[in-house]
C-alpha cells in the first residue's frame, strides 16, 4: 500500500508540477505577450512621435526654403528695378544729347548761311569800296589837273 501511495503521490505531485510548471509557462507568456504589446504600442508611439517630428522638421525647411526663394527674389526683382531705372536714365540721357545734336546742327547750318551772307556782303562792300576808290582817284586826278591848269 505505501508502494502505491508513493506513485500515487508521486503523479500527484508531478501533477501538480505539471499545473504549477503550466501554470509559470502561461504566466511567463502572457507577460511575454504584454511586454510585446506594449512595446509595440512604445513602438508604434515613438514612431507616431518621429514621424512627427520629421513632418515639423520638413515644414520648418520648407519654410526657410520658401523665406530663402521670396527674399532671393526680392533682391532680383530690386535688381532689375534698379536696372530698368538706369536704362531708362541712359534713355533719356542719349534723348537729351539727341535733342542738343540736332539743335547744334540748327545753330551750325544757321550760322553756315549767316556766314555765306556776310561773305557775299563782305565781297559786295569791298566791290563798293574798290569802285569808291577808283572814282576817288579819278576825281583826284581830275581836281588836281583842274588845278594845275588853274594855276
Amino acid at each position: 500500500m505505501f508502494g502505491n501511495r508513493g506513485r500515487s503521490g508521486n503523479v500527484f505531485f508531478r501533477s501538480s508540477l505539471n499545473t504549477k510548471a503550466k501554470f509559470i509557462i502561461d504566466d511567463a507568456k502572457k507577460n511575454a505577450e504584454n511586454l510585446i504589446e506594449k512595446a509595440n504600442v512604445q513602438a508604434e508611439s515613438i514612431k507616431k512621435e518621429k514621424n512627427l517630428q520629421a513632418k515639423e522638421k520638413f515644414l520648418e525647411l520648407k519654410s526657410q526654403h520658401d523665406a530663402d526663394i521670396q527674399s532671393r527674389e526680392k533682391k532680383m526683382q530690386e535688381v532689375e528695378k534698379r536696372t530698368k531705372d538706369k536704362e531708362h536714365k541712359l534713355n533719356d540721357e542719349l534723348s537729351k544729347i539727341g535733342k542738343l545734336e540736332k539743335d547744334l546742327d540748327k545753330q551750325i547750318a544757321d550760322y553756315s548761311k549767316k556766314n555765306e551772307i556776310l561773305e557775299k556782303k563782305q565781297q559786295e562792300l569791298d566791290t563798293a569800296t574798290a569802285k569808291k576808290l577808283k572814282f576817288l582817284r579819278k576825281s583826284q586826278i581830275i581836281l588836281l589837273t583842274k588845278l594845275r591848269l588853274n594855276w
